[in-house]
């Protein structure tokens, strides 16, 4: 199974055994954010193959967006998205999974006096 993590940029987890499964062969994620940061060390210590998908930095913020959605929904079965409770663009891609018929999950990260609360929405 091919599994997509997306994130808003502010947010940091480090627990990613908690969210990529043993059934997971092959993950797909960014390198612009923090949680990408953390995915890729974890998939590399863990010996999971994995795809950085770079947006081009010339192409303004939606258009690189709109061209991450598209490669992701075909390339990934399943998608982790993690969302700071503001960022439209991941509200819009639950949005675009749902369309799509994609399986996902949506973790909400609040930042409540520095402590960490995380919930979950389907």
């Amino acid at each position: 199974m091919t599994l997509a993590l997306i994130s808003s940029n502010d947010i940091l987890l480090k627990n990613m055994n908690y969210y990529i499964s043993k059934n997971v062969t092959k993950v797909i994620c960014g390198n612009r954010t923090l949680i990408d940061k953390e995915v890729i060390k974890y998939v590399k210590n863990n010996h999971i193959p994995f795809e950085i998908l770079n947006c081009e930095e010339t192409i303004e913020a939606f258009e690189s967006h709109n061209n991450y959605d598209t490669l992701d929904l075909n390339f990934a079965d399943e998608f982790i998205l993690f969302w700071n409770g503001k960022d439209k663009y991941i509200e819009e891609f639950a949005n675009l999974c749902k369309l799509k018929s994609k399986k996902y999950l949506m973790v909400q990260v609040i930042n409540a006096t520095r402590k960490k609360i995380t919930s979950w929405r389907f």
